[in-house]
């Protein structure tokens, strides 16, 4: 069964039920507060989450702070030393900073869904050798299992090359 996840204001809450209490409550996600909400039914569960973050964001008011945002912009990622040394390499030769690399492979994988499809990178270089002279053709380009990008490069490097 697929969570159920509500939205209100920018905020997203969960919906939960509970055989035990014979309730439905959920709490606000992706804030460091936190606040809950309980509700009798399925019908009155979205009136409760929409209440919980209007009295959050009355309450922060009133304390005169800022509410926590859900998304920020921002996080911190643990990749290890090594990985981050190659990730800032890449970025390096590619001629971008470490955080457009990073979040161009964010946007990559996110645009490509949640599906397990593997991902491989490619760097593939021809030297021909023609009267003395090198001509190189050189690309780098990410395929998938079926392959179809990689032979559509590869057969457009080789025609260059002849």
């Amino acid at each position: 069964m697929t969570p159920t996840v509500m939205t209100y204001l920018g905020y997203q809450g969960t919906v939960e039920v509970s055989l035990e209490d014979n309730s439905i409550h959920g709490k606000i996600l992706h804030i460091n507060d936190l606040i809950t909400y309980e509700a009798e039914t399925p019908a009155q569960v979205e009136a409760e989450f929409k209440a919980a973050v209007d009295d959050y964001l009355e309450f922060c008011a009133a304390e005169g702070r800022a509410a926590d945002k859900p998304y920020k912009g921002s996080f911190n990622i643990r990749i290890g030393e090594d990985l981050h040394k190659e990730a800032t390499l890449l970025a390096t030769q590619l001629g971008c900073a470490l955080n457009d690399f990073v979040k161009e492979a964010i946007r990559d994988r996110v645009c490509r869904g949640a599906g397990n499809v593997a991902q491989t990178i490619v760097q593939h270089q021809h030297v021909q050798h023609v009267n003395h002279y090198s001509v190189q053709a050189g690309f780098s380009e990410s395929y998938s299992e079926e392959g179809q990008q990689w032979n559509q490069k590869a057969e457009a490097a080789k025609a260059t090359l002849q």
